[in-house]
């Protein structure tokens, strides 16, 4: 009983893996398609994501022999404290298409391995609730800046206000890119789900729902009155583009994703 209940867990599933590989195949087969496929994906032909993999098996370490390891330190200071290791959690968008709660899973083990917690702007979890998960002082914002700068300005004074100590400017995204397997997975721009909309890997039921908008709603992350004014595709784009802003903790619209991320 023990063992069925571990498996159930997927506790089971996850100690078979023993690579990154491993753990992204088990992720392809259990999560909806179109969510994997935005999670896993990158820009029309995925060159620049190609290049980003490779160039980590461009890394070598330099062995020393005939010391002694002994005690091993890999800690590190970092904006005036000290971190276990030379790494952050990553700020990935929209995690909670992947899995219920999944941001604040995230932060609670890179919070329990003392590494910084990087929250995403599109994050499904909203900026108080991930800094009341963690230790104070270790939280990290991801800054997307949308065309409205006060949304921007918002997103800024929520952040300090909830002990967020560094932010992260993304520079580099000043258009959405064109992410064809969103657009064959009827998820595209801006992330309205329809009749091609793939929840697995065989045929799919139909999705009459913004999909990313829905998804923030559910998490409280946007305010009811930034959904209002942008409720058409070019506002809602303008809003989003390149990044949609994380919001307050206002009541959030009823959820429509119920089926797919609860």
């Amino acid at each position: 009983m023990a063992t069925l209940s571990a498996w159930l867990n997927g506790e089971a599933a996850l100690s078979a893996c023993h690579s990154i590989a491993d753990i992204r195949e088990r992720a392809r087969r259990r999560i909806p398609r179109f969510a994997f496929d935005y999670l896993d994906g990158g820009a029309e032909d995925e060159v620049a994501l190609a290049r980003s993999r490779a160039s980590w098996t461009e890394i070598a370490l330099t062995p020393r022999v005939g010391r002694d390891v002994s005690n091993q330190d890999t800690g590190i200071e970092l904006f005036g404290r000290r971190w276990a290791a030379p790494l952050v959690s990553p700020r990935t968008g929209l995690t909670g298409l992947a899995w219920p709660g999944a941001d604040l899973m995230i932060a609670r083990a890179a919070a329990a391995a003392n590494v910084p917690v990087v929250l995403s702007t599109p994050a499904t979890a909203t900026i108080e609730k991930v800094a009341a998960a963690v230790p104070d002082g270790q939280l990290w914002f991801q800054l997307y800046v949308p065309a409205r700068l006060d949304i921007a300005f918002d997103l800024m004074r929520r952040a300090q206000a909830a002990g967020v100590r560094v932010l992260i400017v993304t520079m580099d995204v000043p258009v959405p890119g064109k992410r064809e397997r969103d657009l064959r997975n009827g998820f595209a721009l801006p992330f309205t789900a329809n009749r091609s909309s793939r929840l697995g890997r065989d045929h799919s039921p139909t999705l009459r729902v913004p999909a990313r908008a829905a998804l923030l709603q559910k998490s409280g992350q946007l305010r009811r009155h930034h959904l209002r004014q942008h409720s058409c595709n070019r506002q809602f784009s303008e809003l989003s583009g390149p990044g949609l802003a994380t919001t307050g903790p206002e009541r959030p619209v009823r959820p429509a994703l119920r089926s797919v991320i609860a």
